[in-house]
């Protein structure tokens, strides 16, 4: 893997006034942070890693990545969301991490978990420059989950995904035992307000968890069985089809199936994770 170059130099941003931040260079990101040089240059073999896992899982699309895509990571949460508001718009004040789509940058900030964070951001940043189409939301959130789990694997540079967190094993057993998990059809048809409304519950994690296993389960499920049918389903996406369209051309109108493969998978489903 090639080391990172590292540009030392201070400079102000023009989206973020007052902020001196860091420019690392990797060999796929820009980082502009707040961050020491070393941390930086972590992040920075951290993201290269995921960026090819992402190239590596999405060949063929429409679009591509011209430039960089770059990341700003701050200090403390108060200096995001500020650098937040002035690039979008809005606060955003209960986020750890957000993908601008305004000016294309992924925001965050130093802390537990920023990594995770990181590749989560950035799976929405390169699909929207990548996918000709518009991704569902439980595309787009599921797989941006489903990097987000991967294990950096700093011997050799790479992210080894399919990770099953026990606790996403835990939280969706307790809901299916409550009665609590959405309906396949339900989830394939949510949209973006009635997401948000979910995070203001405790729907919340349910959601962001089951859509993970749908996308680990079309990914792993079976030997990788469904693996081609959700790139067949991608790449009519990608090609200008629209989500309901693709999905019933690929895996048929009755989504009552893929509800007991997927009960049938969570019961089935070994943690295994670092």
């Amino acid at each position: 893997m090639s080391r990172l170059v590292i540009s030392i130099a201070l400079l102000t941003l023009p989206t973020a006034s007052n902020d001196d931040l860091l420019v690392c260079e990797s060999q796929y990101y820009v980082i502009e942070t707040e961050l020491p040089v070393e941390r930086a240059k972590f992040i920075g073999w951290v993201m290269d890693a995921t960026g090819k896992e992402y190239a590596r899982r999405f060949r063929g699309f429409r679009g591509s990545v011209r430039q960089k895509p770059k990341v700003r990571v701050f200090l403390d949460k108060d200096r995001y969301i500020a650098a937040l508001a002035r690039a979008c718009g809005e606060p955003n004040v209960n986020t750890r991490g957000y993908y601008c789509g305004v000016d294309g940058i992924v925001y965050t900030y130093e802390g537990d978990g920023l990594e995770r964070i990181l590749k989560h951001e950035c799976f929405h940043q390169f699909a929207e420059r990548t996918i000709g189409g518009r991704l569902p939301r439980w595309t787009h959130e599921g797989l941006a989950q489903y990097f987000e789990e991967g294990i950096f694997e700093a011997k050799n540079g790479r992210l080894k995904v399919g990770a099953v967190p026990a606790r996403r094993v835990v939280l969706l057993r307790e809901a299916a035992k409550e009665k609590k998990l959405f309906p396949v059809d339900q989830l394939l048809h949510i949209t973006a307000r009635q997401w948000r409304n979910n995070m203001a519950n405790e729907r919340v994690r349910i959601q962001y968890s089951q859509v993970w296993l749908l996308c680990h389960f079309l990914i792993h499920g079976d030997g990788g069985k469904y693996a081609s049918l959700l790139d067949d389903f991608l790449g009519h996406i990608d090609r200008g089809l629209d989500a309901d369209s693709a999905f019933e051309r690929v895996f048929g109108p009755d989504t009552k199936p893929l509800d007991k493969k997927l009960e049938e998978y969570l019961d089935k489903l070994k943690p295994r994770e670092p």
